[in-house]
């Protein structure tokens, strides 16, 4: 099953290649966000006393706001790759494969989809945080060093 899996992802890359471009930004944006809300130079901005209750809860916010967009994009690209894929499943069917199996299938590579979307989501992230510092201080006005943090959270 596992290499019928990995098979059935490299042929149908086309398809999966969307799917696994939302994982991938989907979880470098949450990881940026969580990262800037534990980021210790946040804390030393002008201001962040006066914002020290609201910062963290704002931050949090975003990072749900991502999240509930999160599950609307990956439903929606999951949706678009079973239905082009509805011949193939329904050729398996045929020959005499039972829904288990196929389930088996699916399942792996679904596996396999968020092992490469996470994994390089946390790249994507890792490398982008510091631009999104950078951005943010930018933004603020605020000419501080920035510091690298790898938010374990």
């Amino acid at each position: 099953y596992t290499k019928l899996a990995i098979t059935n992802i490299k042929n149908n890359r086309q398809f999966y290649f969307p799917y696994l471009l939302t994982g991938i930004i989907t979880v470098a944006m949450f990881y940026i966000m969580c990262a800037l809300e534990s980021n210790p130079g946040i804390q030393s901005m002008p201001g962040a006393k006066d914002l020290g209750l609201i910062l963290p809860y704002a931050l949090q916010y975003q990072i749900g706001v991502i999240g509930i967009f999160a599950v609307i994009f990956l439903f929606y690209t999951n949706s678009f790759i079973i239905k082009r894929r509805k011949k193939e499943l329904g050729i398996y069917n045929i020959l005499g494969m039972e829904k288990r199996h196929i389930a088996k299938i699916l399942s792996k590579e679904a596996f396999f989809t968020a092992i490469i979307a996470i994994g390089g989501g946390l790249v994507t992230g890792v490398l982008f945080h510091k631009l999104a510092c950078m951005l943010l201080y930018r933004m603020i006005g605020f000419n501080g060093g920035i510091t690298f943090s790898f938010s374990k959270k």
